[in-house]
């Protein structure tokens, strides 16, 4: 069993009886089916995706495919605030009103950002579709930046920082992209840090929203079962007035790959230490990406056993997660242990590495892990919002739809040479980047086997 704490910030499989039913019942050979949609758009290039709703419920995501990565040197945290300060004053509505009439429609909309893109999302009963689309649109075209609001939205994000400042989880995490990234904008949280967002101000806020929200670089995608048409020229009339204009061009510099080990150890006294391993990884759209996906749940689906032959126990706090984006991503193994056995650990996972290189692996475990990346992405398709954002992500990434249908064929085509191939040039054991914290004095000279160790205060 793989057990992971709230804020261990890393992907998690719980294994228990109903899930290997479930993946027995997956399918390798049997494609991941798209939803069926109609699309259209409108004269500022704005596209709209129609999808069937299943209910008398309509959910509905914007994306506009600009994020944080666009943050300015120095402010990094501004997009994230800018995007969550629309939905505190437009032309018409305070932020307490917009959640108001919101709560009177019996609707929920709300704002994410990642790296590449911002998300709005929500969902509202279908006969109040077009009024809380509206209200969308006033968020998105109209919104009202004013200093007294800037300032609440930033002291709370960094009331939030300040929560789990210190915390190992965190302070390995941000140390981790940060060295693995290097310049790239990938290096910095969405939200930023205390520093850089005090150093923000409404110029900044009204720049970044000027630079990144245009209808030619925006979607939205919908489950309706009503008159699409009907509801279609309503949107024309609320959304028909955003101006387009010119993209911001994504022309970043890539991070360099990490050259043999690279080890840091920050210096701490805690009961449970810390350590993550990983290297850059892939673009979504890159051929390697699916052989690294096997490589993501064969080695979440053996952690339970490394468990057993390190510490004589069924569970272990810990999680294996790919990244993939716009721009090469990471991948990264994590666990959570004592700081006597999290030694133990690393050698464990070096020599799992090593035999995987030399084609050593189990082939249950690995077929196992092909059904397991298929079925997640099954799942994905099923519930209406994720199925939305999937569809959105396809876009953004430029994967096309055949991502999904031929998801299964191309799983089921990484061989055992395939991985072995793909962990040699991502996630070697020879070249990557480990970040720890625990006690210096028990773990540095034993990392030392490893290589050179950093260690930090």
């Amino acid at each position: 069993m793989i057990r992971m704490p709230q804020r261990f910030r890393r992907k998690l499989c719980c294994f228990f009886p109903v899930f290997w039913l479930f993946c027995a019942l997956a399918s390798l050979s049997a494609q991941v089916q798209p939803p069926q949609f109609s699309k259209n758009a409108l004269l500022n290039g704005l596209e709209i995706f129609f999808l069937p709703s299943e209910t008398g419920r309509s959910e509905f995501a914007l994306m506009i495919k600009n994020g944080a990565a666009f943050d300015p040197l120095g402010k990094w945290g501004v997009t994230n605030l800018m995007a969550h300060l629309t939905l505190e004053r437009t032309e018409r509505r305070t932020g307490d009103q917009i959640r108001e009439d919101l709560k009177l429609m019996n609707a929920q909309l709300d704002v994410t950002l990642d790296w590449d893109a911002i998300f709005y999302h929500g969902s509202a009963p279908q006969e109040r579709l077009g009024d809380v689309l509206n209200i969308l649109a006033e968020v998105v075209t109209k919104p009202v930046f004013v200093e007294d609001t800037l300032e609440v939205v930033r002291d709370r994000f960094i009331r939030e920082m300040q929560d789990d400042e210190g915390t190992v989880e965190r302070l390995t995490q941000q140390r981790f992209i940060q060295e693995l990234f290097g310049e790239n904008p990938y290096s910095h949280t969405v939200v930023g840090e205390p520093k850089q967002l005090n150093a923000v101000d409404l110029t900044d806020v009204k720049i970044q929203y000027r630079r990144l929200f245009m209808p030619n670089q925006a979607q939205l995608a919908l489950t309706y079962s009503g008159d699409e048409a009907k509801l279609f020229r309503s949107l024309g009339r609320s959304w028909g007035g955003w101006i387009r204009g010119d993209a911001v061009p994504f022309t970043f510099r890539q991070a360099d790959p990490i050259e043999g080990p690279h080890i840091l150890l920050f210096d701490r006294n805690v009961e449970q230490s810390v350590f993550r391993f990983g290297s850059l990884a892939v673009e979504k759209n890159s051929p390697d990406f699916y052989a690294l996906k096997v490589l993501e749940q064969y080695l979440t689906l053996s952690l339970p056993d490394w468990a057993k032959d390190v510490v004589s126990k069924d569970q272990v706090i810990g999680g294996v997660h790919l990244d993939a984006r716009r721009m090469p991503g990471y991948m990264q193994l994590s666990i959570l242990a004592p700081p006597e056995d999290l030694v133990l650990y690393v050698d464990k996972l070096h020599r799992v590495l090593k035999d995987l290189q030399d084609g050593q692996l189990n082939m249950d475990r690995f077929k196992e892990a092909k059904e397991l990346a298929v079925l997640e992405l099954s799942q994905t398709m099923i519930q209406p919002l994720p199925r939305l954002l999937e569809m959105l992500r396809v876009s953004l990434y430029e994967v096309g739809l055949r991502y999904i249908t031929s998801y299964g064929i191309r799983l089921e085509r990484v061989s055992p040479r395939h991985l072995s191939s793909a962990l040699t040039k991502y996630f070697s054991p020879d070249s990557y980047l480990l970040v720890a914290a625990g006690p210096a004095d028990l773990l540095a000279p034993r990392l030392k086997k490893f290589g050179p160790v950093d260690i930090l205060n």
